[in-house]
């Protein structure tokens, strides 16, 4: 008697699968994932850039696991500009939403490193402090 237990699949599920397999293919295959720059400051305020590369018939998007903003409809070639803060020191993490057209919709989760900004500088208004002048009021060589 022959051992039937780790028999190959059989042809009749293969097609199934191929047909299953380039649907899901020619749908994520029209799908562009935006392209994404950032900006963060010492107090956690980022600016976070995006340049649409295909139409959305709607979208949401939510940044360093925040609250969801709403996008709407966003044609090919747009640049948004989302302003925002977070706690987090390190990369960006980002998840986009979009309704393609009526039937699809894509989820893309991506991470963006942001641009550190610096401190501000203090102001350097007033007076030197009194070792930096003589008595009489002059700079000190």
């Amino acid at each position: 008697m022959a051992n039937t237990a780790h028999r190959p699949p059989t042809a009749s599920v293969a097609p199934w699968l191929l047909g299953l397999s380039g649907w899901l293919s020619a749908a994520t295959a029209q799908a562009s994932p935006p392209s994404a720059a950032a900006t963060l400051d010492p107090s956690g305020a980022y600016t976070l850039v995006l340049n649409v590369q295909q139409a959305w018939l709607s979208a949401e998007i939510s940044v360093a696991g925040g609250e969801t903003v709403e996008l709407g409809a966003t044609p090919v070639g747009a640049v948004l500009e989302l302003e925002g803060s977070t706690t987090a020191t390190g990369p960006l993490w980002i998840v986009v939403r979009a309704a393609i057209d009526d039937e699809d919709g894509v989820t893309w989760t991506f991470s963006v490193d942001p641009q550190l900004l610096p401190a501000p500088q203090p102001a350097l208004e007033g007076r030197l402090p009194p070792r930096a002048r003589g008595r009489d009021g002059r700079w000190r060589e």
